[in-house]
C-alpha cells in the first residue's frame, strides 16, 4: 500500500513510474494499492489511463486500504503508537 496523503502532484515521469511499480508488483504476484489520492494526482492518473486500471485499488483513506488488504489498523504489522516494535517484527 502507497499512502499518497503527501504526494501533492505528479507529473508524466511519475505516472510512468507509477505503472512501472504496478507492472513489476503484479509480476511479482503482488497488488498495489492507493491510498489517499489528492485531486492533482487523480487528475494525472486519469489523464495517463492508471485510474481505470487501479480504480478498485485507490482507497479513500489507509483504514479502507489496510481493510481492502485484510489487514486492520491493529494488525501485528502495524504496532500501536503507544507499542514499542520488537526487533524481530517485519514491517
Amino acid at each position: 500500500m502507497l499512502d499518497c496523503s503527501a504526494v501533492t502532484g505528479m507529473d508524466t515521469d511519475g505516472a510512468h513510474a507509477l505503472a512501472e511499480l504496478d507492472r513489476k508488483l503484479d509480476d511479482a504476484s503482488v497488488a498495489l494499492h492507493l491510498a489517499t489520492v489528492r485531486g492533482p494526482v487523480r487528475d494525472v492518473l486519469e489523464r495517463a489511463g492508471l485510474w481505470d486500471r487501479l480504480h478498485d485499488r485507490i482507497h479513500p483513506a489507509i483504514p479502507a486500504a489496510l481493510d481492502a488488504v485484510g489487514l486492520s489498523e491493529r494488525s501485528p504489522l502495524r504496532p500501536a503508537d503507544s507499542e514499542e516494535p520488537r526487533p524481530d517484527e517485519v514491517y
